[in-house]
């Protein structure tokens, strides 16, 4: 199985990154969004297995002091196979400059972040849009 990567979104089929956002089961991410999303970003990255988008990551940021990787998506079949960790540590190296760098775990991948070296943080804080969000991502003391 060969993996290409790439860092540009030119020729981008949007329809298939919209397709990968739903095999981790997440909400719908409209094609053309995803687009506006990805173009608007700062660093991204794709991984290509037979010119099919296996995986995506971006980070977005204020240009100064702080970074934020967002949207590391892996398909299913090609988890573990160490292609998100190779995107993850990509954006990491990218952000390099900034001096506060964060990103916020889907709901039970916390420990592949960990793995990588990531720490939780002791504050962070999260206006909730919906009773799923949450439930999904908030601390109720």
């Amino acid at each position: 199985m060969e993996i290409k990567y790439s860092h540009s979104t030119d020729n981008v089929d949007w329809g298939q990154v919209s397709n990968l956002f739903r095999t981790v089961s997440w909400s719908h991410r409209d094609p053309d969004a995803l687009r506006r999303a990805f173009s608007r970003s700062t660093h991204v990255r794709f991984a290509l297995c037979k010119e099919k988008i296996v995986a995506c990551g971006r980070t977005i940021d204020d240009g100064e002091f702080y970074a934020m990787v967002v949207d590391l998506v892996v398909s299913p079949e090609f988890q573990g196979e160490g292609i998100g960790r190779k995107i993850l540590c990509e954006l990491k190296d990218a952000s390099e400059s900034f001096i506060f760098t964060t990103l916020i775990s889907a709901v039970g991948k916390e420990p592949f972040y960990q793995k990588q070296g990531w720490l939780k943080q002791k504050t962070g804080f999260i206006w909730p849009r919906s009773e799923q969000q949450s439930a999904d991502h908030a601390i109720c003391d």
